[in-house]
């Protein structure tokens, strides 16, 4: 009988020690000084039922820092193509599972300010939040029938 209440015990416990907390390791892998390795920027004409690009260009000479602190602040500054965008603002992580085809993938989100940026760590794999060297964000702004979207790699 004891056999069995032990066996149960390390049961649960072996069940509840394997539900990792995702959320706070990508959190773990963001804070600290990212260095903007390249900017993927595109433009065109917004639709209804979609975009038409009428531009696009990869900036392998774009310069700019992220640095995510603990306390929830990030300072960040770019230059791509003539333009400097600078912000030091507050962020927050989110996590979503959505459907990929025949299978469900998490997709994280990074808010700054009043922008969400998708956020993919690494190679995308189930692991690449821990400890993360490399990530891309990726933001989308649309104004009247224009939009401008932008994937920003980062490297630690």
């Amino acid at each position: 009988m004891t056999y069995r209440i032990f066996l149960s015990m390390m049961s649960f416990a072996l069940i509840c020690s394997c539900g990792d907390n995702d959320v706070d390791k990508a959190r773990e892998s963001l804070v600290g000084s990212w260095t903007v390795d390249q900017i993927y920027t595109e433009m065109g004409e917004q639709l209804q039922n979609g975009q038409t690009p009428t531009f696009d260009t990869l900036d392998i000479e774009a310069t700019g820092s992220f640095d995510f602190e603990i306390d929830g602040t990030v300072d960040f500054s770019y230059n791509t193509l003539g333009t400097t965008v600078s912000l030091e603002d507050m962020w927050s992580l989110q996590k979503a599972t959505v459907n990929c085809g025949f299978t469900n993938c998490d997709e994280y989100t990074i808010s700054i300010g009043n922008e969400d940026y998708l956020c993919a760590f690494g190679d995308q794999t189930s692991d690449a939040h821990i400890d993360a060297t490399a990530i891309t964000l990726l933001i989308t702004t649309v104004v009247d029938n224009s939009y401008v979207r932008r994937e920003i790699a980062l490297v630690k």
